[in-house]
């Protein structure tokens, strides 16, 4: 047994004793689980259990438990068993034991990660282990083990119709017996009244029916939106360096299970020294397009966690036993990789903020660990936010690279603009709306260089607070509010949250606002969006990647708007 995992089985002992840790993790390493559990017991001074040969056959049982898989489940499969006809492995009905706390910290790293279909195969284990995580309230110590509980379809009898001991034979009769053939069609005066609630019954019918297909499209888009769709591997960094060109990146191979290496390039230069990271263990991102930055192949997306202000960064750590080229998987999520991300869907930017660490470290999914065969891939900063890690300035360097010497990127405008001194004075206050960081930052650059005053929005409702309608249900008036002032607003069209044209919609309903100009921008070229969005009263709408015709268009824009 590892020594990370006696530390685990101490702290929750002393948790269950009431004790203070501390004292006892110098040797915590060296000892065997039966020592700690000793010691444990004489400080918290309470008397050794009668049942003290059964306890010890527990703490045999943690302490040879395996992390092989195959001996893992079998040692699970034989748990099950005893567990059949138990709540707890010992104590009074009920009140789990120190065996039982010591055994669920043995093994509790391998049932996090355990599928669905194996979970079904050791029912009692599961049930256990839940009743244990919550009644000794482990949560401070171990990662929550997700327990999909069976739901009861509770049968209702229905209720009895009372009839009055007083009443006549005649009326009870009434109340009792079956409804005829006369009885069922009575006269048309009577009728009159009942057609407009069968109408009605037919109606909600059938805006039920309606209703159906419309439920069904938020299932569909979260399906697209799973963490499945990332092939995330696990891999060893076989060599490092510095990048040749580049301060702030580094270049590794990394053995992912593959024929050949791949060659990853990552902004973690300022963060990790070369030979730190060499032969150390990684989890990124495969499946996206191989690309070059600063004039070398990059093959991948290392995954780190980062601290809130980002001064601390460091790549995911897998357990030591996990295998390159294994992939991480996450509990009750089911579904193969795509075999190549598309960047205009942004999958990675909808997917990434569900990425964080616990305050355990454990690395995870919306709350789901990332599992490997050895266990959960962790991290020394406790709740993180995971990402890849590439620094903007480079990002930005590759994109005016990949131009290809052409002025046609937008990065290639502001340069030609920057050399030519093409500018206008500092009056012009331009509100730029972009989900995407990189586009977002690419506009504002422009912007700046063209001597507009610039202010950056990460989606369209923090965009109605800036200009003072952020409370959706009402117009607020801007002129009343101590609000932001722009003479122009360029915005995504597709953002999470809401759209473009929706932002478009507001600005044009608010009596303050509506002469302001509004270009939308957006990857993808459709005829009918275009067309609503001009309708709408939009003044431009431009593809992107802005191309150098676009921004001309755009400063035409910008000194109509001056004027």
């Amino acid at each position: 047994m590892d020594s990370k995992t006696k530390q685990m089985i101490l702290s929750a002992l002393c948790k269950h004793f009431s004790l203070d840790p501390e004292p006892f993790v110098g040797g915590a390493g060296d000892s065997d689980v039966k020592k700690l559990y000793s010691n444990v017991v004489k400080a918290s001074g309470k008397e050794v259990s009668a049942q003290n040969d059964e306890v010890l056959k527990w703490l045999d049982f943690a302490e040879g438990f395996s992390a092989n898989s195959k001996d893992c489940f079998a040692a699970l499969e034989k748990l099950n068993l005893e567990l059949a006809t138990k709540s707890v492995l010992l104590g009074n009905g009920l009140s789990p034991s120190a065996a039982d706390v010591a055994v669920f910290s043995a093994l509790h790293s391998s049932v996090l990660g355990l599928s669905d279909s194996d979970k079904e195969k050791v029912p009692h284990v599961i049930r256990w282990v839940n009743y244990i995580q919550k009644k000794e309230q482990l949560s401070t110590l171990f990662a929550p083990i997700p327990v999909k509980l069976p739901e009861f379809d509770f049968e209702v009898s229905k209720p009895a119709i009372k009839v009055d001991a007083n009443s006549n034979t005649k009326k009870a009769a009434e109340v009792v017996k079956p409804v005829d053939k006369s009885e069922a069609q009575p006269s048309a005066k009577k009728t009159e009244p009942e057609e407009p609630k069968k109408k009605d019954t037919k109606e909600k019918d059938a805006k039920k029916e309606k209703k159906k297909p419309a439920e069904t499209e938020p299932a569909k888009k979260e399906a697209e939106l799973s963490v499945s769709l990332l092939n995330i591997q696990v891999g060893l960094i076989r060599k490092a360096w510095k990048h040749p060109s580049a301060d702030s990146l580094l270049v590794e191979e990394i053995d992912v299970g593959e024929d050949k290496v791949r060659q990853v390039v990552s902004g973690l230069a300022k963060f990790c020294n070369p030979d730190d990271l060499t032969n150390r263990l990684v989890a990124l991102i495969t499946n996206v397009k191989p690309g070059k930055l600063r004039d070398v192949m990059s093959q991948g997306l290392v995954l780190c966690a980062s601290s809130e202000d980002h001064s601390v960064v460091e790549p995911l750590l897998p357990p030591a036993g996990a295998k390159p080229g294994e992939r991480v998987s996450f509990s009750g999520i089911e579904g193969k990789p795509e075999d190549v991300l598309n960047p205009k869907k942004k999958q990675l930017e909808k997917i990434t903020p569900g990425l964080y660490t616990d305050e355990n470290g454990v690395a995870t999914y919306k709350g789901i660990p990332f599992m490997t065969s050895a266990g959960p891939c962790t991290s020394s900063i406790p709740k993180a936010t995971i990402k890849y890690y590439l620094t903007f300035k480079e990002q930005i360097k590759e994109i005016m690279n990949s131009s290809g010497g052409s002025c046609s990127s937008l990065m290639d405008v502001v340069a030609y603009d920057h050399h030519h001194g093409h500018g206008h004075d500092e009056e012009l206050h331009v509100l730029a709306v972009d989900d995407n960081l990189i586009d977002r930052k690419l506009v504002e650059r422009l912007l700046k260089i063209s001597s507009c005053k610039v202010t950056t929005a990460e989606n369209a409702i923090r965009a109605l607070e800036y200009l003072g309608l952020g409370d959706q249900n009402q117009h607020i008036d801007a002129l009343t509010c101590n609000v932001m002032k722009v003479n122009l607003i360029i915005t995504d069209y597709c953002m999470p949250g809401m759209t473009g044209f929706e932002l478009l919609k507001k600005v044009k309903e608010s009596s303050n606002l509506r002469e302001v100009p509004v270009v939308i921008m957006s990857s993808e070229n459709i005829p009918t969006r275009i067309n609503k969005c001009l309708a709408s009263g939009a003044q431009m709408f431009m593809q992107k990647p802005l191309k150098l015709a676009d921004v001309e268009k755009l400063k035409c824009h910008l000194m109509n708007c001056r004027s």
